[in-house]
């Protein structure tokens, strides 16, 4: 034996195992005896020395004869514990060399066999004071449960006779007193066969130590079935004739028998349920901690053997840190809190191998009472395997995201440069028409314009179809008139369709709402597409429009129908018209051309609008299609739109303004420069950021046209700049409005949180230009104008946090211009002295007083919070400076703001 498998077989012992060398001199002695409360140290101590005095020679008779010896060791509390020496000669052993000593407590044994002692002796005393009067000895007997009996046996002969027996024998054996008494050798046949052998064992060493013996065997009763039972026999003396006297009482325990049975087959019930199950289960002593036991799927989970586990403190398995950076202290805490406030708890858990290895379990944790302590019984998973699942889906997710931005990002680049030269050749088509160019000419730069008009519709097709996939298309809420949308859609197909020799009817049932709330741009972008391939698929009969109410609880549900007379479509086609990228077949992109984009974005469109969309076709006959819609009535009246003229042409009313266009394209920068001179405006042009940067600051201008993407410095970093140097130096705001080919979701909101007060899309449309031009054309000059209300106040939110009370509004903004100059400056002196921990607390702080006023100051505050978070202060600074800006800006338009002006 190694000397470590020798220290692993004592360190796990159950009994007090001590080691001698040759000499009897103690050199071991094992980690039980601190749990079992044995006193002293014992190493070096003769073994003789360590138990009670009364019983050394004993133990030093037993030990040299390796036989087993009962003796007395001390307790810590001055107690002694009777316990069993066996010893094992290992001198031979070069490990051990002396005496190996296993000491096992029968203190409990011995107290029972005191009583057991105390009881027959008390039983003796009373047979022989009743010996006499034999019916006296009836009377105490038959309250003794079982019976008693004396008998005596002549060894020689094997003759047995019964002296007396109670009258428990009628009940035990089915026989009456009488007649067990005499000669009973006969009554030896009624002990189970297998069982004689032990019981003429036992009977001889109760001969031959005279000590009382107890005895357990079966008994066959007289009706024929087994019984067990359990008694105690004494030699009480001889006769003068040689036989051999004993006194003895038997009881019935074939109850208690059947009770054990049943609870050895509930424990290997549970046994075979403990080690069956494939999840791991341990049971723990929650008092101290300890674990008492656990199967054999658990001891897999950790890699290990049982006694590596049964035994140990369960806190030895437990990580250190576990998830979410929890110290486990902590976490067995609430653990233990919440198991005895809800009688259990399933928790996910980090669980350390002896191996140092980590893995993750779910456990579910169940506490009950064993003999009066509180125990714990834990049902282990290992969920690695799912948590390895879930962190790769995390990943693919990521991915997937990752190629999303970079799909959008590709598409926003795309729409960039196919955007820019497109505003050149439709804003200079434009121009050229307007010159009044010959018949030729003019033909020629209608078909340029139709042109570039269908590249640019489909361009914002796959624009939309991009946003709707990505889950980035927001739906507008805002009142329109049903029937003046109706028509102004489809006045132009009218004409169209007559064209081709086609009639065209548009029919709205009478009950149909007429002030809505939505999304009109949307709507009509579904109806005109149907309409457009309804025309477009049909050479003759004609196209039909309907619209009906469909029931819907507290909303108004509308049903579109587009029906035609055309080519119709294929059953086996139907589902495929809705598919991006799809037409019936191949011959009719040829023949009609189209992207197939069209369908697809009509019905992700009224999905949006918690419709659906579909056709009915018969080839040949024509096409139903249909969608429907979900609406709100309007809560306010709907204004008449602005004539034509007043949005397409220059207003010649207002004052003529200095206007800076910084602009890189040379075509652009000509088609801006004509349409601002033709509406009367002086034009200073730059062909980069940093020369608009350096125009901005050294000139005036009442108005500024900034191009995004620039060389040198981007439009974003212009006006970045430009509002920081207004701060600085306490100089008025100038307006500036962002021309720019970017069109993807967020970048109006970009423009507009950096600082611009405007945003216009490419290709510039002149009517759009004139209209945004318009409002700084009639506004005062530049150099005395304060700066307008722009977006970066939230007017729903603040009239909802007020509730529509102009007192509690003044409270409110007063709070916000009383405490914005502290926050900021919090923040200031983070970003400063590069104090991440700080800046995380005060932009946090900052964006919950901001988030009730602007949602846009609170986005660029939320942007600061997470660079504390993220410990990378890179761009701080400009950060922190726009976010100054915002809450200036904020605070000078929440001063004289009333209830009324928030509706």
């Amino acid at each position: 034996m190694t000397d470590a498998a020798f220290r692993v077989l004592v360190e796990h012992a159950a009994d007090l195992l001590v080691v001698t060398d040759a000499a009897g001199v103690i050199r071991y002695v094992s980690p039980s005896a601190r749990r079992l409360g044995y006193a002293g140290a014992w190493t070096g101590r003769r073994v003789e020395e360590v138990v009670h005095p009364d019983d050394r020679s004993a133990l030093t008779g037993a030990l040299a004869t390796a036989a087993p010896v009962e003796c007395r060791l001390p307790l810590v509390s001055g107690a002694w514990r009777f316990v069993e020496a066996v010893a094992a000669d290992l001198r031979a052993d070069p490990v051990v060399g002396g005496l190996m000593i296993d000491f096992r407590d029968v203190t409990d044994r011995k107290r029972a066999e005191e009583q057991l002692r105390a009881l027959n002796d008390d039983l003796e005393r009373r047979v022989a004071e009743r010996t006499a009067e034999v019916t006296a000895a009836h009377t105490v007997t038959a309250s003794i449960p079982g019976v008693v009996y004396r008998m005596r046996i002549d060894i020689p002969t094997r003759r047995v006779f019964h002296d007396f027996v109670s009258d428990g024998i009628r009940e035990l054996a089915g026989i009456v007193p009488e007649d067990a008494l005499g000669d009973a050798t006969g009554f030896i046949e009624l002990i189970y066969p297998d069982d004689r052998p032990r019981m003429e064992a036992l009977l001889m060493a109760a001969i031959q130590t005279g000590a009382a013996t107890d005895v357990e065997y079966r008994l066959r009763h007289s009706d024929g079935h087994l019984k067990w039972v359990r008694g105690r026999l004494k030699l009480s003396g001889t006769t003068p004739d040689g036989w051999l006297v004993f006194d003895g009482f038997a009881h019935d325990i074939t109850s208690q028998k059947e009770t054990e049975r049943q609870l050895r087959e509930n424990d290997a019930k549970f046994r075979a349920l403990f080690e069956g199950t494939s999840a791991g289960v341990i049971l723990v002593d929650a008092e101290r901690d300890q674990i008492v036991d656990c199967n054999e799927a658990l001891l897999g989970m950790l890699r290990c053997r049982r006694e590596a586990v049964v035994g140990q403190p369960a806190a030895r398995f437990r990580a250190p840190i576990q998830a979410g950076g929890v110290p486990v202290a902590e976490l067995r805490e609430r653990v233990a809190e919440q198991v005895t406030r809800q009688g259990g708890l399933r928790e996910e858990l980090s669980l350390r191998r002896p191996d140092g290895t980590e893995f993750q379990a779910e456990v579910v944790i169940s506490p009950f009472r064993l003999d009066g302590r509180l125990m714990a019984l834990g049902v282990a998973t290992d969920v690695s395997g799912r948590k390895r699942a879930e962190e790769a889906l995390r990943q693919a997710a990521q991915a997937a995201e990752a190629a999303s931005r970079a799909k959008s990002e590709f598409l926003a680049h795309m729409s960039h440069e196919i955007r820019t030269p497109m505003n050149g050749i439709i804003g200079l088509t434009a121009l050229a028409l307007d010159g009044n160019p010959p018949p030729e000419q003019r033909e020629y730069l209608e078909l340029v314009r139709s042109s570039a008009d269908a590249l640019l519709a489909t361009l914002n097709d796959l624009l939309d179809l991009s946003k709707i996939e990505a889950g980035k298309l927001d739906l507008d809420c805002t009142p329109f008139a049903l029937r003046r949308l109706l028509d102004e859609s489809l006045r132009a197909f009218a004409v169209q369709a007559r064209g081709k020799g086609l009639e065209f009817a548009c029919h709205v049932e009478p009950d149909v709402s007429d002030t809505l709330s939505g999304d009109p741009h949307r709507l009509r972008q579904i109806l005109t597409n149907l309409v457009a391939n309804a025309i477009k698929f049909t050479e003759r009969g004609g196209v039909s429009v309907r619209v009906e109410p469909v029931p819907d609880d507290g909303r108004v549900g509308l049903r579109f129908t587009v029906r035609d007379t055309g080519i119709g479509i294929p059953a086996d086609k139907q589902e495929h018209v809705f598919r991006a990228f799809e037409q019936a077949d191949n011959s009719t992109t040829r023949r009609y051309g189209g992207t197939g984009l069209g369908l697809t974005i009509a019905g992700r469109l009224s999905a949006l609008m918690g419709g659906q969309i579909g056709v009915h076709s018969t080839p040949g006959f024509g096409s139903t299609f249909f969608f429907t819609v979900r609406l709100d009535r309007a809560t306010e009246s709907v204004s008449e739109p602005p004539t034509a003229c007043a949005t397409s042409a220059p207003n010649r009313t207002g004052r003529r303004l200095r206007i800076l266009v910084a602009e890189d394209h040379e075509v652009n920068q000509i088609l801006t420069r004509r349409l601002l001179e033709r509406a009367g405006h002086e034009v200073v042009l730059v062909d980069n950021g940093r020369a608009a940067l350096d125009a901005l600051r050294g000139r005036e201008f009442d108005l500024a046209l900034l191009d995004i993407q620039m060389p040198e410095l981007d439009g974003l970093e212009v006006v970045r700049h430009l509002r920081e140097h207004e701060r600085e130096h306490k100089l008025p705001r100038r307006p500036v409005l962002a021309l720019t080919a970017f069109s993807m979701k967020g970048d109006r909101e970009r423009c507009l949180a950096v600082g611009m007060d405007g945003y216009l899309s490419k290709p510039i449309r002149a009517a759009e230009l004139y209209a945004a031009l318009d409002r700084y054309a009639t506004a005062r000059p530049v150099v005395t104008r304060t700066a307008p209300a722009t977006e970066l106040l939230d007017r729903p939110t603040i009239l909802a946090a007020c509730a529509g009370d102009q007192e509690l509004l003044d409270e409110i903004t007063q709070v916000f211009r009383d405490r914005a100059p502290a926050l900021l400056g919090a923040v200031r002196d983070a970003v400063e002295r590069e104090d991440a921990d700080k800046l995380t607390r005060s932009a946090h702080a900052c964006k919950g007083v901001t988030a009730t006023f602007s949602s846009i100051a609170a986005a660029t505050a939320r942007k600061l919070e997470h660079q504390g978070h993220a410990k990378d202060l890179t761009g701080a600074s400009e950060l922190c400076s726009e976010l100054a800006g915002q809450l200036e800006q904020i605070a000078r338009e929440l001063v004289g703001l009333r209830v009324c002006t928030l509706r």
